[in-house]
């Protein structure tokens, strides 16, 4: 059985986190949840593949760029609450 890269599950975890309090600060409907948490998800990856282009050098957790990520996932959270009906 194949183990899951520690650095992936804890990109996810935090994205997913991101996405879940987004929801649970601008959500007004049950089904915006899931926009939030694939915002979330894809700004976080956004951010993963800024730090690999721009190479900021910023610390990471293990493989995980989690200021880059998080930087992304809250622009990306912001931009649906915006477009939020």
């Amino acid at each position: 059985m194949r183990e899951i890269p520690p650095g992936f599950l804890l990109s996810f975890l935090l994205a997913s986190s991101l996405g879940f309090m987004g929801h649970g600060l601008f959500g007004r409907y049950r089904v915006a949840v899931l926009y939030y948490w694939l915002a979330a998800l894809i700004g976080y990856a956004a951010g993963y593949l800024a730090s690999l282009v721009l190479v900021t050098g910023l610390p990471r957790v293990g493989e995980a760029p989690v200021i880059e990520g998080t930087l992304g996932a809250v622009a990306s959270v912001l931009v649906v609450r915006v477009l939020d009906p």
